[in-house]
Protein backbone atom coordinates (compact mmCIF):
# COMPACT_ATOMS: atom_id res chain seq x y z
CA UNK A 1 0.00 0.00 0.00
CA UNK A 2 1.48 3.39 -1.24
CA UNK A 3 1.68 6.27 1.58
CA UNK A 4 -0.94 8.00 -0.54
CA UNK A 5 -3.41 5.16 0.02
CA UNK A 6 -2.60 5.05 3.52
CA UNK A 7 -3.08 8.23 4.07
CA UNK A 8 -6.49 8.33 2.79
CA UNK A 9 -7.61 5.08 4.11
CA UNK A 10 -6.78 6.80 7.56
CA UNK A 11 -8.29 9.92 6.77
CA UNK A 12 -11.66 7.92 6.00
CA UNK A 13 -11.51 6.02 9.67
CA UNK A 14 -11.10 9.26 10.89
CA UNK A 15 -14.08 10.95 9.29
CA UNK A 16 -16.14 8.29 10.19
CA UNK A 17 -15.42 8.04 13.88
CA UNK A 18 -16.25 11.82 13.69
CA UNK A 19 -19.53 11.22 12.17
CA UNK A 20 -20.22 8.14 14.46
CA UNK A 21 -19.09 10.26 18.00
CA UNK A 22 -21.56 13.30 16.14
CA UNK A 23 -24.61 11.43 15.40
CA UNK A 24 -24.26 9.52 19.10
CA UNK A 25 -24.41 12.88 20.66
CA UNK A 26 -27.74 13.48 18.88
CA UNK A 27 -26.12 16.07 16.01
CA UNK A 28 -27.76 15.70 12.27
CA UNK A 29 -25.72 13.52 9.43
CA UNK A 30 -24.80 16.74 7.68
CA UNK A 31 -23.47 18.41 10.90
CA UNK A 32 -21.53 14.93 11.41
CA UNK A 33 -20.04 15.28 7.72
CA UNK A 34 -19.27 18.91 8.17
CA UNK A 35 -17.02 18.14 11.44
CA UNK A 36 -15.74 15.23 9.63
CA UNK A 37 -14.67 17.29 6.63
CA UNK A 38 -12.99 20.13 8.48
CA UNK A 39 -10.98 17.37 10.77
CA UNK A 40 -9.49 15.60 7.37
CA UNK A 41 -8.42 19.18 6.01
CA UNK A 42 -7.01 20.37 9.25
CA UNK A 43 -5.34 17.33 9.47
CA UNK A 44 -4.24 17.46 6.02
CA UNK A 45 -2.79 20.86 6.94
CA UNK A 46 -1.00 19.89 9.97
CA UNK A 47 0.86 16.93 7.75
CA UNK A 48 2.15 19.14 5.55
CA UNK A 49 3.32 21.63 7.92
CA UNK A 50 5.45 18.72 9.81
CA UNK A 51 9.34 18.22 8.76
CA UNK A 52 10.73 14.97 7.55
CA UNK A 53 11.98 14.37 10.77
CA UNK A 54 8.67 14.54 12.48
Amino acid sequence: MTETAKDRQSDEIVASRIRFACNSMGMSDIEGQDMARRAVALRAKAHTQRGPDD
